[in-house]
Parts: C-alpha cells; structure tokens; sequence
C-alpha cells in the first residue's frame, strides 16, 4: 500500500554543509533510497538536511487563528543554523566565505498531499523563511484541525551516529501525565523531544505500562466495564460516564496492541532454529508493595517460559 502519510520523491540542496549550488535534484526511491559513500562524503549531511526539511510541519509563527501542531511542548520544526551554510574551509578566511541562501528543498507526499516546498535560511540574520513554506505549512495543518479518529500524524524520525542518546529526567509535563494529572495526552505528543539528543524513551515506557494498568484493573478494566454496560440502562445515569471510560480504555487498548504485535514481530522465531528464548509472547504488568509504595513490574513473558521483569517508577 502506498504511503500517503509522509513520502518524500525528491531532495534538492543549495549551499547546505558540503552541497553547493550546483548539486543537482535526486529522485529518492518509492519504497526505500540507499545511500553509499566514504566517510565525509556527505551521507549523514544528506539525513540531516531531508530531517530539517520534513519537520517544517511542526513550525508555527504569531497567528493566533491558527491551530499550529508545533503549539505542543517541546514540539517544534528543527531550524537551519550557521553551522549547517556551506563554507570554504580550505579558503575561507572570514564570515563572507559562508554562502547563501543555504537551503534544502523537498517534494513528496504529506497526509494525502502532493506538495513541494523549499526550507530556506536567506541569509546570516534569518534563521528561517516561514513564508516560503505558508501555503504548504497551512495545507497540512487544514488537515490536522479536522481530528478525526482516521487522520494519521506523520513519523518524523533520524537515526545517525552522530546522535549519542542519553537518559534525561522526565519533565514535569511528563510527570503529571504518568501520575494521572493529565489523563488524555495530546495526539501530537508524539513529536515530543523527537530531535533531541536525550532519550524520551522512559516516558513511553511508563505511558505503556500505565495503560496496561487502566485495561486490567480488577474493577475499571476494560472488560469490567464492558459488563457494566451491557447491564446499564441507556437511560441511566451512570450510561454516559461508562461510555467515555470505555472509550478512553478501548484508545489505550489501541495503543498498546500496536506496541505488542511490533514487538512480537521484531523477536518472532526463525523456522530454521530454536531460538524460543528471544520470542516474546506476551507482555504483563505486576504490582507489589514495598512498605507503604506500590512498585510496578512490567513482566516479558517468552517462548521458552522464562520471564523477565524490569522495574517502573509511575509516581512521577
């Protein structure tokens, strides 16, 4: 099936890192582009150029009518900077050896749009030129305001080795989400921190494991509530709340069913050999007191019938 969330056909650069303006538009593959070369040729210039081009669907400017996706926390476009202009370094002896406009231009592909647009940083005192991507920008975000159960956000992501990861302490709009402040987190709470060089991998640890708490409460869960409705009037009181319980838990099933079946798939067994010690067949979440604290367990259960337990801090 074809990508018509976010599909980019074509990248062209003008005075990005090592690329100058005679760098001619390359046809990215439809299904995927392999890229070789030595080391310093320019590949992961490559990533990082088409990374900085792709996010212009998190940028923002002072309207206020409008419903920008970059309004999140910490969700934002990732900007072109001095660094990122090419320069002469073997005959470059002052700033008038950078050369402008450095940019990156892209065609592809976004929720459902053909669109092309250019991703520009004119000159030393302007970081980025917002109005050449508007009408673009205002497209897809037309596409976001409608929020339908069927819009799919597009995956922004880059891998490089130039990106260690470290571990960060959860910020406090994190917390209040894990400790139930914030029961429903934004949909584009998925751009969160996704440039940054620290991990945010914790967060969704502790957002899945507090899901699959909320579905197997002994008394809340899913199928509790289930029951409860199919012996409710719909005339009852009680019908309404039951029905936004449930809708809200049948989301967080969505969530975490997509989560089990990846990683079912990433450890499946190999027809050819026996290595039932890596499938994951299932995936649990256990409580214990200690002392007067509720400790978490999020339990992996495998092929084999060994399990493995790593320990959840969800008190934020």
């Amino acid at each position: 099936m074809a990508n018509t969330v976010y599909r980019l056909d074509t990248v062209r650069f003008q005075n990005y890192r090592c690329y100058g303006e005679d760098f001619q538009t390359v046809q990215l593959g439809s299904e995927c582009t392999v890229i070789i070369g030595y080391n310093g040729a320019g590949k992961t210039a490559f990533l990082s150029g088409i990374k900085k081009a792709a996010s212009f669907i998190l940028s923002k400017d002072r309207r206020r009518s409008v419903s920008f996706i970059g309004d999140g926390k910490d969700v934002r476009e990732t900007l072109l900077r001095v660094e990122d202009v090419r320069y002469h370094y073997a005959t470059g002896l002052s700033e008038t050896d950078y050369h402008y406009p450095c940019g990156v231009s892209l065609s592809g592909m976004v929720m459902g749009l053909n669109l092309a647009w250019d991703y520009q940083k004119p000159d030393k005192r302007t970081s980025l030129d917002k109005m050449a991507f508007r009408p673009q920008l205002d497209a897809v975000l037309e596409r976001y305001a409608q929020r339908t159960e069927d819009t799919v956000l597009p995956l922004l992501a880059f891998f490089s080795d130039c990106y260690p990861h470290v571990r960060a302490d959860l910020s406090n709009y994190e917390k209040d989400v894990i400790v139930n402040k914030s029961n429903q987190i934004e949909r584009r709470a998925g751009y969160y921190r996704w440039d940054a060089t620290s991990t945010d991998f914790y967060f969704w640890r502790d957002l899945f494991c507090k899901a699959l708490q909320q579905l197997n409460h002994p008394t809340t869960g899913l199928q509790k509530t289930r029951n409860r409705l199919a012996h409710e009037q719909q005339s009852s009181p009680l019908y309404p709340t039951l029905m936004q319980h449930l809708n809200e838990l049948q989301s967080a099933f969505c969530q975490t069913d997509y989560v089990m079946r990846i990683i079912k798939q990433f450890t499946r067994t190999y027809p050819t050999q026996d290595n039932r010690d890596f499938a994951v067949e299932d995936v649990s979440v256990g409580s214990y007191l200690d002392g007067s604290k509720e400790v978490f367990t999020l339990m992996f259960h495998f092929s084999d019938g060994k399990h493995i337990w790593v320990y959840v801090d969800l008190s934020g």
